[in-house]
């Protein structure tokens, strides 16, 4: 009889690359050479490829070797990709916590690559304060200009970046700060520092490394580069029926392949790739496209095809953008149901980089096809909402929050006499945390899901929202000064 632990190593570490994570935490077990072989590197890299990477689960975008804990990311991936492929992803943690007690709470942000979380309150003036979510939740620094309120709020998207965030802040000085956020020695306290300041009215809408986009809510978002102080000017022209003036809010900008990706309240518009100079040059959209009016929106990038898998896999579409959005009616009385709708644009198979013009490249072509597609659409649910953020990721999960049940009193004047009234499809009294996977790497289907219910909120007080797909983390804010943390 020839037992496992006669085999040498290399066979061992062969072998393991045929099991998946519970069979090899399994055979862990067994004995003590089998622990140590388990705990290999090459162990979990191969496990990753095999059992995250090729089904297409949320993880890191950095490379495989610069993750010093690979066992303990490939664990928590696999194990949050078969959860959000079971029929109910519940959390199986939450805390709550007082971060600013009888204040609103004006927006929750978690930092990319650190388990930090931002906080924005709002009272008498605004106010941030960063939390560390390791080993239970603990206050780490705080920052507010007394007297100012903030209209506006960006994290970098780059972990690395000396700059965190952008904050405008508006009094009699309207401005945006650039914030650095450091920790001491310890690594539990640290402190806020300005870097930067621009002086603008317009709100900071993305952050990717060292450069900045900041909007007007009409028509206007610069790009400022905060190293070089180069700049460039995105326009969108309005259309037939429509004034200059019109309100628009800007709600995001994603920096896509070779363009700019402006998502606004009433349209989105796709802008070149600007070449950013002292002299702000300006660029006209290369495509534009209305919903309508939105009550929330969010567009993201897909991740990239791993390249050591060469499978027909559905999440091997690179680049491409993705938009998930939930119409508004002015009509408080319709029953008709506001579905989340999922659109997609996918990358131009015929776009060609158009050659230079006065050293900017021309707008006679578009890198991705529009006007976006209805990929697929899942039900939801109309009314009042102090959370109307829509959180959508990469690999195509998303979370938002539904509605409770419309107040028919609130509807009607106090002096006419209510009647009974048949609601169809009533939605429960409490609102709710809900999520979804849509089509991609997640979806079994191809064709979107049902939404599953993740939390229900008694106190319907929820005021923002952040996810992080990575980490299966979910944060909410509430006007009452608490925030929830959920984990997956």
């Amino acid at each position: 009889m020839i037992s496992l632990d006669t085999i040498d190593d290399d066979t061992l570490i062969l072998i393991f690359r045929f099991l998946t994570v519970p069979d090899i935490l399994a055979m862990r077990q067994t004995s003590k050479r089998m622990a140590e072989v388990s705990a290999l590197r090459i162990v979990w890299r191969n496990i990753c490829i095999s059992d995250v990477l090729s089904r297409g689960y949320p993880f890191s975008r950095l490379p495989l070797n610069s993750l010093p804990d690979l066992e303990s990311l490939t664990r928590k991936a696999y194990f949050l990709g078969t959860k959000w492929l079971s029929r109910s992803p519940k959390p199986h943690t939450t805390h709550v916590f007082d971060a600013n007690p009888s204040t609103y709470i004006e927006d929750v942000t978690f930092l990319p690559g650190k388990p930090w979380l931002l906080v924005v309150s709002k009272g008498i003036w605004s106010g941030i304060t960063a939390w560390n979510l390791e080993a239970g939740v603990s206050r780490m620094a705080e920052w507010s200009p007394k007297g100012a309120i903030f209209n506006g709020f960006a994290v970098n998207a780059d972990p690395d970046s000396e700059a965190t965030l952008a904050v405008s802040i508006q009094d009699s000085s309207p401005r945006i700060q650039i914030l650095s956020l450091r920790c001491h020695g310890n690594n539990t306290t640290a402190i806020f520092h300005t870097i930067a300041t621009i002086r603008t009215r317009l709100r900071p809408i993305a952050l990717q490394g060292d450069v900045l986009a900041f909007s007007d809510d009409v028509s206007d978002t610069i790009i400022h580069n905060l190293k070089d102080g180069t700049h460039a000017t995105l326009r969108n022209v309005p259309v037939a029926g429509e004034t200059a003036w019109q309100l628009d809010r800007c709600i995001q900008v994603v920096f896509a392949y070779r363009s700019v990706l402006v998502v606004r309240a009433r349209s989105i518009h796709l802008f070149p790739e600007p070449v950013l100079s002292k002299s702000m040059p300006l660029y006209g959209a290369l495509a534009r496209y209305s919903f309508g009016w939105v009550d929330g929106v969010s567009a993201s990038m897909t991740p990239r095809p791993n390249p050591m898998d060469r499978s027909d896999h559905p999440c091997h579409s690179t680049n491409t953008i993705t938009i998930l959005l939930r119409s508004e009616s002015d009509d408080p009385w319709t029953q008709e149901r506001h579905n989340l709708r999922f659109f997609t644009m996918k990358p131009d198979p015929l776009y060609r980089l158009a050659p230079q013009q006065d050293g900017q490249p021309s707008a006679s072509s578009s890198p991705y096809l529009f006007p976006p597609s209805l990929t697929a659409e899942v039900p939801s649910v109309h009314g009042s909402l102090r959370c109307a953020d829509i959180k959508l990721q990469p690999y195509g999960t998303a979370v938002c929050v539904h509605p409770k049940s419309r107040s028919v009193t609130g509807l009607i004047s106090s002096d006419v006499h209510l009647q009974e009234m048949h609601i169809p499809d009533t939605p429960p009294v409490s609102e709710r945390l809900v999520a979804a996977v849509f089509p991609g790497c997640l979806s079994r289907t191809g064709t979107g899901e049902e939404t599953k219910t993740l939390w229900i909120n008694e106190f319907n007080d929820w005021t923002c929202l952040d996810y992080n797909e990575e980490l299966g983390r979910i944060a909410l804010g509430s006007r009452s000064g608490s925030v929830t943390i959920l984990e997956l």
